[in-house]
């Protein structure tokens, strides 16, 4: 598990990534498995957690 700022701009933070594995570790981090595999809802590539976001449209996920 990793530990990230939940302000950066991470495909594990981004609302149209459809992994699920993201805890709240703090108010200022998350803790992901940054080798998780996902579908981004944008562009419909797998791509892992810890990924910069690349979709061009980020949209951090509620409550993160």
């Amino acid at each position: 598990m990793a530990v990230y700022n939940r302000n950066l701009k991470i495909c594990a933070t981004c609302q149209y990534w459809t992994g699920h594995g993201v805890r709240v570790k703090d108010r200022i981090q998350i803790q992901c498995d940054s080798d998780e595999p996902a579908l981004c809802n944008v562009t419909g590539f797998k791509k892992r957690a810890g990924s910069f976001c690349t979709c061009g449209k980020h949209q951090k996920k509620c409550g993160l």
